[in-house]
């Protein structure tokens, strides 16, 4: 048994909660392992149950990567795409359904990369079919109508495997720096000129002249170009955190993208808001694609996780208590379990992940599965192993 740390005041404190100092080094020491490659390649991932072998119902379920593009702010970027990078051709081969990448500045967030369709062209180039896209690209940190002809471009380059994530929201700093005023920040009027800017890709998508006079948006121009080649539907995710902006992706068709940081409750209140905004559209209100999210490490066995995730399940932990006011004068988790649980973080083998995956569907229906698979604390190894035996392990437990 491991022995318990004493944090820079002394007091001692289990194995799941350490200091950052420890934690860096670790993760460091983690980054020059030498990662192990798959042994078995699986063709595809996605799911069906035996009674819908088309994947028609609500059963079928898309396997999804995302990224925050995390380093520290002395690691060379290239160094941190370069990891990412072996998990993306990882997952293509696996047959995974899409790779999504976070857009920071500033290293917010600890974030690497200020344009993700950037990566998702560089990334296409390596791989043959998997989906690559944001989660998301903040609008109002973008002109209208370059990020319309970047989006078009991308889809064009990518040979249709551009999976675009939208969203409203950033950080105060962020929009400060692309001008933004503070007045504008809020949620009425982030949710108003998301509104005009979808006004503008669809559009645009359509091909048409774009002529528009709102509060956000005043353009007057011909059809833009690059031409689309497949309806904006077919790859735009909207990220909600709030009913209003869930019932806009349902009445617009697109997909809702879910936080990992929501609850059950507010997940459901999401999803149900969706499900009235497709009704209103004349969609059929369960049609629709609702992607959940959590932090997830498989290993072959559940202590091996746990040993694997313990210190990275420590890092959201403290990174949640100072960052999110309702956490920080809660208690500590009094055992690794509940750390996860209040981090929405599984770790198990592939036995547990599969009946928490289960159990998570059952409270709440969602078709797409986006897995952040690579934290700060988790040695590339064992993310990447994490990658295949989610493929290799869960997913048959998933169809049984």
């Amino acid at each position: 048994m491991r022995r318990p740390l004493r944090s820079l005041a002394g007091t001692t404190l289990p194995l799941w909660v350490l200091h950052v100092g420890r934690i860096a080094h670790l993760a460091l020491a983690g980054v020059l392992r030498k990662p192990r490659r798959s042994l078995r390649i699986i063709s595809v991932v996605q799911f069906h149950s035996p009674d819908d072998p088309s994947g028609s119902s609500r059963n079928a379920l898309d396997l999804i990567l995302t990224y925050h593009v995390e380093g520290e702010r002395e690691t060379p970027s290239a160094e941190v795409y370069a990891e990412i990078e072996r998990q993306v051709r990882l997952a293509d081969e696996l047959g995974y359904h899409a790779a999504w990448f976070a857009e920071h500045h500033f290293h917010v967030h600890r974030g690497h990369l200020p344009n993700p369709l950037l990566f998702a062209l560089h990334l296409a180039g390596k791989t043959s079919r998997i989906q690559l896209g944001s989660a998301v690209l903040t609008v109002a940190l973008h002109h209208h109508l370059r990020l319309a002809e970047d989006l078009l471009t991308a889809d064009v380059l990518t040979g249709g495997r551009l999976s675009i994530g939208l969203g409203s929201g950033s950080t105060p700093p962020e929009f400060a720096a692309f001008g933004v005023p503070k007045a504008e920040q809020e949620a009425a009027p982030r949710q108003a000129r998301f509104a005009e800017y979808l006004d503008v890709l669809e559009r645009a998508w359509r091909g048409e002249p774009i002529s528009i006079d709102g509060r956000y948006v005043q353009v007057d121009v011909p059809s833009l170009l690059p031409c689309a080649t497949r309806p904006l539907s077919d790859s735009l995710w909207i990220a909600a955190n709030s009913a209003g902006q869930a019932t806009v992706a349902g009445r617009r068709g697109y997909g809702l993208m879910l936080s990992r940081e929501r609850s059950l409750d507010e997940m459901l209140t999401l999803v149900q808001a969706y499900e009235t905004g497709r009704a209103e559209s004349g969609l059929p209100a369960r049609g629709g694609r609702v992607a959940a999210s959590r932090a997830l490490l498989v290993a072959p066995t559940d202590e091996a996780a746990r040993c694997a995730a313990e210190e990275a399940v420590s890092i959201l932990v403290k990174r949640q208590r100072e960052t999110r006011p309702q956490y920080a004068n809660l208690p500590l988790p009094v055992s690794f379990d509940v750390a996860c649980r209040r981090v929405q973080f599984l770790a198990g083998g592939p036995d547990m992940i599969a009946e928490d995956i289960r159990r998570l569907r059952q409270e709440v229906p969602f078709a797409a599965f986006h897995i952040q698979s690579r934290w700060q604390g988790l040695a590339p190894r064992d993310v990447e192993q994490s990658i295949e035996l989610f493929a290799r392990d869960v997913v048959p437990r998933l169809r049984g």
